[in-house]
Formats: C-alpha cells, structure tokens, sequence
C-alpha cells in the first residue's frame, strides 16, 4: 500500500515515500480539451488557480461557501472550485464572449464528472466595479481572481506606455477593490493577481496602502513547512524566465 523511492547519490541514499499524486492528465484535459478556450482570457493555468483557491481558505475553513471570480474570463478558476468542492459559485466579466466560454466549460465540467457535487453557478455579463449593483453586501465569502492584465506586450514598448497603461489598470483595481468591500463579508479573503510590467509593479506602495485603508489586511496563512518566501510587499511573485508580464500574488482578508 506504499510506494517507497531510493534515490542514489554518490555515497548517499536518500530514501523517500510517496505521499501525493499531482492529477496531471486531470489538469490537461480541463484545461486542453474544454470547448471554450480563448488564448486572452484563458491563460491562468490551471494548477495556478488551484493554488490560488487553496491561499484562500485556512484550516478551519468550512464548505459550502459562496465563491466569487469578477473576472472570470473562461472559468478557470471556477473549475477549479468546483472540483475542490464548492458549490456556491459565481463568475462575471465584462466580456460576452467570456462568460459564453464559461458556461461551455462548466458544462464540460459536469458532464466529465457527473460525481461532483451539485454546484449553483451565477454568471454575469458584468464591470467589476459594479459588483454591488447584483450582489448584496456581505455576501461573498471568498474572492479569487487573476484581473484584465492589460494588452499583450510584445516588449519594446517604451516607458511612456508602459506607465499609461499600469496607471489605467490601477485603476481598475482599486475602483474593483472598493466593490469587494461592499459585497465581501467581514474576515472574507480576496486572493488577487496584480501584474508586474518590465519590472513596474501594476499596484504601487502608496495604492497598496489606499487598499488597506478601505478595510483589507495583507494575511497569508501558510504553514511552515511550506517555507514560502513573501516579498517585503507580502507578495509571491509567480513567474516563469521570458515572460513580458510577472504575476504578483496578494492575499488579503477584509477586517470591517
């Protein structure tokens, strides 16, 4: 019932036992295989969002629990909440096409595990800084989401548009972060993805603060095996060498 591995080095044998499988072949086909993929808003991977969704939670963390992506481009991040078991979710975007793409794929989802839980699915055609127009206040209990990222780069923009184009997206999300605070319940997460553009963080120290003082703390609960390595602005940064545009990893946590 074990699967024990000894790896040799030199003189030395390490002896190791296997305690997880990663679901690889699962991964590709939600991601590969769905019918609504879009190369624009499709591209968090999958594996990503499950990380994304597990930095939202605690230990104590009960489901059901009603779970919000307000830029859900093809659901990616929903899919993956619904196999992590939650059946409460709701998606939006502005994007007609976005949301189309995700009711496919939740489909899809469905009806390759007929398994899962019953799951209640919102989805809305829908600004993120709109939120509360639809939803009531503190009725969201989680909010995991990889926002618009701007328009892709091809990488010798100069600093000009690098700067008009960080400075429309801060923007955004802190006219979205003034939402969350309306429809977020109290000791609610939100576990974001900010974009960081040739070295230019999209969300800057003193708007970091403005998000603070809406009512949000920075609040990361990982244990200490995991031996995560925060930056000073209590942020991951999730890249891999060659990308035009970094991936900067925020959990936040509303306190009133």
């Amino acid at each position: 019932g074990a699967e024990i591995c000894l790896i040799i080095d030199g003189n030395t044998i390490h002896l190791g036992q296997t305690q997880s499988v990663q679901k690889f072949g699962q991964y590709s086909k939600f991601d590969y295989d769905r019918p609504g993929r879009d190369s624009h808003s499709g591209m968090l991977p999958p594996k990503l969002a499950k990380m994304m969704l597990n930095l939202a939670r605690p230990t104590s963390y009960q489901l059901p629990a009603t779970i919000l992506d307000p830029f859900c481009g093809s659901g990616t991040i929903l899919m993956q909440a619904a196999l992590l078991g939650y059946t409460n979710i709701i998606g939006s975007d502005l994007s007609p096409k976005a949301i189309a793409d995700t009711k496919q794929n939740l489909a899809f989802l469905t009806k390759s595990l007929p398994q899962l839980p019953v799951t209640s699915y919102q989805l809305h055609v829908l600004d993120a800084t709109k939120l509360s127009t639809i939803l009531k206040p503190n009725s969201i209990d989680t909010i995991v989401t990889e926002p618009f990222l701007g328009p892709p780069l091809r990488g010798s923009e100069s600093t000009e548009t690098i700067k008009k184009i960080i400075s429309e997206l801060s923007a955004l999300y802190l006219r979205a972060f003034a939402e969350f605070k309306k429809i977020l319940r109290p000791g609610g997460a939100v576990v974001i993805i900010f974009p960081v553009l040739k070295s230019w963080p999209s969300i800057n120290d003193v708007e970091l603060e403005q998000i603070r003082e809406l009512g949000f703390t920075s609040s990361w609960n990982i244990p200490e095996s995991l031996r995560l390595l925060l930056t000073r602005r209590q942020s991951v940064i999730y890249a891999r060498p060659g990308q035009k545009i970094e991936r900067e990893i925020f959990v936040f946590r509303k306190i009133k």
